[in-house]
């Protein structure tokens, strides 16, 4: 059986045969969860690997929130919010701070998807380091991605391309929230084309590969948030294969990442708050 995204458009799911769309129960980036004025706001520890090898502890945070997003200029609109200038999307913002000897590493996944087609429409991701700044953005069309990175190693500094895509195209740093637009009830393959992770002091994955996203057997999982049955997500490219692990009620948090560089996420705590109004001395409460 193919499992296909929640909200594919009319026209592609016309094309498929009946018994390959399946519908999650309920939508995932329609669901009213998202209206109530709060972010969905995880915590992960786990494990990162450097360059030589040498594993650091990590901690991670996986924010998700529903805002306004402005046609033009693909920014979070504070203008009128009707149709004609803004349309809904789910923000995931993936940041992780790896202690690295004399100085941290931050890494940053800001990615948008459209709540009503669950396509990608805007990517950013930084990294810095004591060694430096790498940053790149990526704004998708129905032809080509356009591709902004700046790194401060050789022969990858303040580079535009354009990348050729595919409909059913999806970036890599984006899956921990758009899997979960897939139906996690069901086992089965979603054939795609992915953008590998552009995360990193370095910037070379610049094309959009053949993918395939296994959802295997659900299973008993324990990590520092407790025991859950978790859904087995293998997602397969080129030598590369990312195993997620999904809690299998709804709304089908990530509760742990295993990536083929070696970095691993294992949920510690997730809540709903408005974490924008909490940023005063001593409001750090909320994390623990």
């Amino acid at each position: 059986m193919k499992l296909w995204p929640c909200l594919l458009a009319p026209a592609l799911a016309a094309l498929l045969p009946l018994q390959a769309v399946a519908a999650p129960i309920p939508p995932l980036g329609t669901n009213p969860l998202w209206s109530d004025g709060n972010a969905e706001f995880s915590l992960y520890s786990g494990e990162y690997k450097g360059r030589d090898g040498t594993r650091y502890p990590l901690e991670a945070r996986l924010i998700v929130v529903k805002e306004d997003f402005d046609r033009k200029l693909l920014v979070k609109s504070d203008r009128d919010p009707g149709p004609k200038v803004n349309f809904p999307v789910l923000k995931q913002n993936l940041i992780v701070d790896v202690p690295n000897g004399m100085y941290t590493i931050h890494q940053m996944a800001s990615a948008f998807l459209d709540a009503r087609t669950w396509k990608l429409v805007k990517l950013n991701t930084s990294s810095t380091e004591g060694c430096g700044i790498s940053t790149v953005r990526v704004k998708p069309g129905a032809r080509m991605w356009a591709h902004s990175s700046n790194s401060y190693f050789d022969e990858e500094g303040d580079r535009e391309l354009k990348l050729p895509t595919f409909v059913d195209a999806q970036a890599c740093d984006a899956l921990p929230l758009w899997i979960r637009g897939l139906d996690l009830t069901q086992e089965g393959d979603v054939p795609l084309h992915l953008l590998p992770s552009q995360v990193g002091g370095r910037v070379r994955n610049t094309e959009i590969v053949p993918a395939v996203v296994h959802l295997a057997e659900a299973e008993s999982l324990t990590v520092p948030a407790g025991t859950f049955m978790a859904r087995r997500v293998e997602v397969r490219y080129k030598e590369a294969v990312d195993v997620y692990h999904y809690d299998t009620t709804f709304p089908f948090v990530l509760v742990r990442l295993e990536d083929h560089r070696g970095m691993t996420l294992e949920l510690k705590k997730t809540l709903r708050i408005d974490y924008w109004n909490k940023t005063k001395p001593g409001d750090e409460k909320f994390l623990h």
